[in-house]
């Protein structure tokens, strides 16, 4: 969260009156940082306090906001100015006097955070407090507002209140706290599932150098209503696997030496009870690693990654300093979701956990030279009587060796039968 730099007016000169802005504080003195969510329109309590030791007639407050928030123009004593309808600043003016070392606050002020705001870049409210008699060397409150546009129908007033008044500063920044929406989409992560129904052990070959490999990467919906889109994070934590970088724009890939992920936005339709697997994703596998990998996938809500700075904010550095990410450039197909049947693990949790190990491939890998793979062989079921029962029946090359040999034994057969008739004949002769 940054501090604003905000542009004032151009002072003609200094204001004589000693004014300090004021923040609401807890109990370690601290500024309170206001609740609000995405999307709401939240109240805010500041305040101002004459420190000086003369009456000060009226007074005026100057408002800035930055990213993801916004002024609503409610006040008729205010006029705002923003882009695209949206009030960014405001000047407000108060007919109150101001007693020497009395506090007040500010009415009823708010709010409004953008639907899409993010707590990683949302920045704090700055106000900054003048007199009416500053204002009036500078041509008047019509003259500092000018362009702006008037707010209305209520009015904005101040009203007596104690509140702390640690420094001597006329501005100060009133702090938000943007609440995390629900992560808990009914969407279970799959993959493939052992003989016991848990996520499977990746195997990689020892011979295995980096070469990019398909891996299974799942998802079913187990709620009752189609879900309009979601958000995939697959991640690998060591050396035996590294997520390979994507060229597609709705994915943003990440890493570093040990680490290597993913994270995808899936504009599509996810309908319930069904089970659908993400493409493309590749895997790359490392045999002569021995250090111990993780594979993990968790799928979340589309308004928790917008909290949480989108794709780019959640693949920023928080476990090296040397991590790097990038979106795809759009020169591969966007990431998305095939139908299919895949098992759902026996034990359904959000995060799908397994690990890479060096063994038996268990990852099928696409050919290279684009030759059929042999077919592979069918046993055949023996019968009762030990014959062949009701197995499949013998074609190709191999009948044609067999009748070859019958061939052979029925000629000899028959040669034989001539032979011994001849021996009878000349017998009885």
């Amino acid at each position: 969260m940054g501090v604003l730099a905000v542009p004032s007016v151009a002072h003609a000169a200094a204001d004589t009156a000693k004014l300090t802005a004021l923040n609401e504080r807890d109990a370690a003195g601290h500024p309170v940082a206001y609740p609000i969510h995405q999307g709401e329109t939240a109240p805010l309590t500041f305040g101002v306090l004459n420190r000086g030791t003369e009456p000060v007639d009226g007074v005026v407050l100057e408002v800035f906001v930055g990213k993801h928030i916004s002024l609503p123009k409610e006040f008729a004593n205010c006029r705002y100015n923003g882009n695209g309808g949206a009030a960014s600043r405001a000047w407000c003016e108060f007919d109150r006097t101001l007693a020497p070392g009395e506090t007040y606050a500010v009415d009823s002020f708010h709010v409004t955070a953008s639907a899409d705001a993010a707590y990683i870049t949302l920045e704090p409210l700055r106000i900054q407090w003048y007199s009416k008699a500053w204002a009036d060397a500078q041509g008047g409150f019509d003259a500092i507002a000018k362009g702006y546009e008037p707010g209305g129908p209520g009015t904005v007033s101040l009203v007596a209140k104690q509140l702390p008044a640690p420094y001597e500063n006329a501005w100060a920044d009133v702090s938000l706290n943007l609440i995390a929406p629900p992560d808990n989409l009914p969407l279970v992560p799959l993959g493939k599932l052992n003989a016991q129904g848990d996520p499977a052990v990746i195997h990689v070959p020892a011979t295995a150098n980096g070469e990019p490999r398909p891996v299974v990467v799942g998802v079913v919906n187990t709620g009752s209503t189609t879900i309009s889109k979601a958000v995939v994070n697959v991640e690998v934590y060591g050396g035996k696997g590294r997520l390979l970088g994507t060229a597609s724009k709705n994915c943003v890939s990440y890493g570093y030496i040990q680490l290597s992920g993913i994270w995808c936005e899936i504009n599509e339709p996810l309908l319930p009870n069904k089970t659908y697997a993400i493409e493309p994703l590749q895997l790359a596998g490392f045999g002569s690693s021995t250090e111990k990998t993780s594979f993990t996938v968790t799928w979340h809500d589309p308004h928790w990654t917008d909290w949480s700075g989108g794709l780019e904010g959640l693949t920023r550095p928080t476990r090296g300093t040397n991590m790097g990410s990038s979106r795809g450039d759009g020169s591969g197909p966007d990431a998305h979701l095939v139908a299919t049947s895949l098992p759902t693990p026996r034990d359904p949790k959000r995060s799908f956990v397994t690990t890479i190990e060096v063994g038996e491939d268990e990852i099928p890998s696409p050919s290279s030279s684009g030759s059929a793979s042999p077919s592979p062989t069918t046993s055949v079921p023996a019968g009762d009587d030990g014959g062949s029962g009701g197995g499949l029946p013998i074609t190709g090359p191999a009948a044609w060796s067999i009748a070859g040999i019958g061939g052979g034994l029925l000629l000899a057969g028959m040669l034989a039968l001539v032979l011994t008739r001849r021996r009878r004949a000349r017998f009885t002769t």
